[in-house]
């Protein structure tokens, strides 16, 4: 008997000691908002700042902390929490204001790492709404209010003015937003009915409101397609950063579905031509279109990534295999800070082995055109043209001097091989024959026929000042080669 309660307890001991590790591993990682989380993340943070503060400005008594506010939320999107702190310094003996820092923690899923520290002039601190506000905008924001210190050094309510901070490659981006004009306008404004589209050109996003000039109920990021429906006619001038916009509050649709509209200033719409390409697209949000088409996905580790382009997990693919293409992103991105425009490319969800991946596009072909050449009674084979998906980057908006090219490939059974120049190489690699399509360019198939187990194509070109062709063959060694002869240039 005292064995069996022996052996009881020692099973109770374990299942209790199992859950307190179990409990204790779990505060490490922070999925949710949770109360108990969130707690103790502010009270991390708050030991933080003690550390790194008191020490060097409080404990001198020169400098005391008057404005102390932590926000903690998903700020970088890993379903981690994260945590942003706002303080605002002020001098110990004439309460003059001196400076506001804020320090951005990121959470790894272990401990929280302070990423990134900024310094103001003007005392910075979130508005009442700052996270939920962050719904309105492509990505995580806050929405923050500056106040600049007046000729005493006090802070002046009247010279407050609206802020907004990003998060960048875990770097904190502060950026102002337009001033409002508050001027009189009268409730009973007449709205001229209207029909016509165009996008928000205000760099950190522009406000709508309830009315002109009237309360704020979010704001549209910058690129933002607008539906205007009326014009009021009340005409206003905002100064931004030295520069004087005009415009007038008109009113636009929120939502094509609902009868739902606000008011904008219209100073800052522009045509979409008109619209930093670049800047759009890295504010937009990811939206992708359908692309159903058959590709191909080259050898390689590739990053696979989630709706918002996050990167999830990797695959390898051993050889060119065939892919299924779904859809694209509407704009090309890129896959790395500081990329060269060049270098982005579209993402897209491919079906690779019954599967789905959303990849980024260099190494992806999307199949344009399949040629069958008979070399003999018995064997077949196909002559495959592709672009990947970083082709036409310069096309969509323009000439920008991009590469554009199409990939060759040809296909015997179910296996592809890419066709390779002989005997061009660049140091021990062999170099792949591609057709240009490039600025003032162009080159394409105008004969095909068969000697011999070798394909003999005639290739046709075009340039700005005039037309050429050229003879090219391709056979099979270890690879598939292909020799260029008979160049010609007519202008």
């Amino acid at each position: 008997m005292k064995l069996f309660w022996k052996t009881t307890l020692v099973i109770i001991f374990m299942i209790l000691a199992v859950n307190c590790k179990t409990k204790e591993a779990n505060t490490n990682v922070n999925l949710s908002l949770n109360t108990d989380v969130t707690t103790k993340l502010k009270t991390q943070i708050n030991k933080e700042i003690e550390k790194e503060f008191d020490s060097k400005f409080l404990s001198r008594g020169e400098l005391v902390i008057k404005k102390k506010e932590v926000l903690i939320f998903d700020f970088n999107e890993d379903d981690l929490l994260d945590g942003v702190a706002f303080l605002s310094f002020f001098s110990a003996t004439d309460k003059s204001f001196k400076r506001s820092i804020i320090m951005y923690y990121k959470n790894d899923g272990k401990q929280l790492i302070l990423k990134d520290k900024i310094k103001k002039d003007y005392c910075v601190f979130p508005e009442k709404d700052a996270i939920k506000n962050i719904q309105f905008e492509a990505a995580p924001k806050i929405y923050t209010s500056q106040v600049k210190p007046n000729e005493l050094g006090l802070i002046d309510e009247s010279l407050k003015q609206e802020s907004i901070i990003s998060l960048a490659d875990d770097k904190l981006i502060y950026g102002e937003v337009i001033s409002s004009d508050h001027y009189d306008v009268n409730s009973s404004h007449k709205v001229e009915q209207e029909n016509y589209y165009k996008y928000t050109s205000a760099a950190n996003g522009l406000i709508y409101r309830d009315k002109p000039d009237g309360k704020v109920l979010g704001k549209f990021p910058y690129g933002k397609e607008v539906h205007v429906v009326g014009k009021t006619g009340l005409k206003k001038t905002i100064y931004d950063q030295g520069k004087e916009v005009e415009g007038e509050w008109v009113e636009v649709a929120l939502d094509e579905y609902s009868e739902k509209k606000a008011f904008i200033f219209d100073g800052y719409l522009k045509e979409i031509h008109e619209l930093d390409r670049q800047r759009l697209i890295k504010v937009a949000p990811v939206v992708f279109e359908k692309n159903r088409k058959k590709g191909l996905i080259l050898p390689g580790t590739y990053k696979v990534f989630n709706q918002k382009l996050k990167h999830t997990s990797d695959i390898t693919v051993d050889g060119i295999s065939e892919v299924y293409v779904v859809k694209k992103t509407k704009y090309k991105r890129p896959l790395l800070s500081n990329q060269k425009y060049c270098e982005w490319a579209n993402y897209v969800e491919v079906i690779l082995a019954r599967e789905h991946f959303i990849l980024f596009g260099k190494n992806i072909i999307s199949i344009s055109s399949t040629e069958e050449v008979k070399l003999s009674e018995t064997k077949k084979v196909a002559l495959v043209l592709g672009e990947n998906y970083t082709m036409e980057a310069s096309d969509e908006d323009g000439l920008t001097g991009c590469d554009d090219y199409s990939d060759i490939f040809l296909k015997t059974g179910n296996r592809y091989e890419v066709l390779y120049h002989k005997p061009e190489k660049v140091g021990d690699k062999l170099v792949a024959k591609v057709f240009v399509h490039d600025e003032g360019m162009s080159e394409r198939i105008s004969e095909i026929k068969v000697e011999d187990n070798t394909i003999l194509l005639r290739i046709a070109q075009g340039f700005q000042e005039g037309t050429g062709s050229y003879k090219m063959k391709i056979f099979k060694q270890d690879k598939w080669y292909c020799t260029e002869t008979d160049h010609k240039r007519e202008y």
